[in-house]
């Protein structure tokens, strides 16, 4: 991992976002990040978020977008990718009406495999980004939902670390089976554990990055900083920025 490979999901900064969006920005860049992955643009047009992030120095590489606005608005979303500058539009996260039942989530992944030839054929790079009940069994069955959509060719896997280990499996060796498939990796740090697991600032926890970072060096282009409850938004932001940069091997 190299320094302008780091980025941060702006889910980090939701609640900043969510009053000054725009601001929030500008603080990110002062921090030094290089680069941000959208969580949603608080009610603005992608074009003056654009002329922000150039302002600032950004860079938008990536984007999480729900699932029903891939499916609902697609030419819409690919027109603010393309104003935004994505190079990955990624779902973020889906509701137990996708994925309680094996037949559910056998005909999620089809649709997020048809999504992913599509998104590809606009030119842009497509993913899918897990949390912990995607490795889940399904129904008692020995299905996973993880495994359905690692099938689909056309989707690429940005993997959460802290949600890996949470649900119990190895990031290392998930990347390492088929390193091209992870453009996109999510970092954030786990204090406590069992019940009382929660996230924390990169490299303020039990994680060990080393054997992820050896594993996805050769294919990764953006390593994504995510807090989801944050103590103080720019404080564990800097935190975390500071905590990459001691990752990096240049």
């Amino acid at each position: 991992m190299n320094k302008d490979q780091i980025s941060i999901q702006l889910y980090t900064a939701r609640e900043a976002a969510k009053t000054d969006f725009m601001g929030t920005l500008a603080k990110i860049a002062a921090i030094g990040y290089p680069a941000v992955e959208f969580a949603g643009l608080h009610g603005h047009d992608a074009t003056k978020v654009r002329e922000q992030l150039d302002k600032v120095g950004l860079k938008g590489a990536s984007a999480h977008v729900p699932f029903a606005r891939f499916v609902d608005e697609f030419d819409i979303v690919m027109a603010e990718m393309q104003t935004l500058g994505c190079e990955y539009a990624v779902i973020p996260w889906i509701g137990p009406e996708h994925r309680s039942t094996v037949d559910a989530a056998r005909k999620f992944a089809d649709q997020v495999g048809e999504i992913g030839k599509m998104v590809r054929a606009a030119g842009l790079g497509f993913g899918y980004h897990n949390h912990d009940f995607e490795f889940a069994d399904i129904e008692g069955t020995g299905s996973r939902l993880w495994d359905f959509i690692f099938e689909k060719e056309d989707v690429d896997l940005e993997l959460d670390v802290y949600w890996v280990y949470y649900g119990g499996a190895d990031p290392s060796k998930l990347v390492a089976q088929a390193p091209d498939r992870y453009p996109l990796l999510h970092f954030k740090d786990m204090q406590g554990s069992g019940s009382e697991r929660r996230d924390a600032p990169v490299g303020k926890g039990a994680i060990d990055f080393g054997p992820l970072l050896r594993s996805s060096a050769a294919s990764t282009k953006w390593y994504v900083v995510e807090q989801d409850n944050p103590v103080d938004i720019f404080a564990d932001a800097a935190t975390s920025y500071q905590g990459m940069q001691a990752l990096c091997s240049s």
